[in-house]
């Protein structure tokens, strides 16, 4: 009888062992999101952070607008931090070229930045 307790307590230690394990691992995000019009160079500047990352892993990250109608922008005309293999970490910057790509753009227009993907560096 003393085996069956002991086979049934490492049974259960199995079965919530991965429950921990995961309950441990972050998971990355985005933070911080900040956006500003530069008038002079006609740009829209957005910052973020990359928060609870991996050194291990690259990250494709999407930008898009929505304003307060949910007309969904989604801007081409872009540089920085955003696309695919974007390393985690802070003041991570995107600057959008808004005019090569609208005419103009909502006062109620936010951006929505998303982790698409996530890739092991080589």
């Amino acid at each position: 009888m003393n085996h069956l307790k002991d086979y049934f307590f490492l049974i259960l230690c199995l079965l919530f062992l991965p429950l921990n394990m995961l309950s441990q691992t972050k998971q990355v995000k985005i933070k911080n999101v900040n956006f500003y019009f530069d008038p002079d160079e006609k740009e829209m500047i957005v910052t973020y952070d990359l928060v609870d990352h991996s050194s291990l892993e690259l990250y494709e990250i999407e930008l898009t607008f929505v304003d307060g109608l949910n007309v969904v922008i989604e801007p081409v005309s872009m540089a920085g931090d955003v696309g695919k293999d974007v390393q985690g970490g802070e003041n991570k910057r995107i600057i959008w070229k808004i005019f090569d790509d609208v005419e103009n753009l909502s006062e109620t227009a936010r951006p929505i930045l998303q982790i698409v993907s996530i890739n092991n560096k080589p």
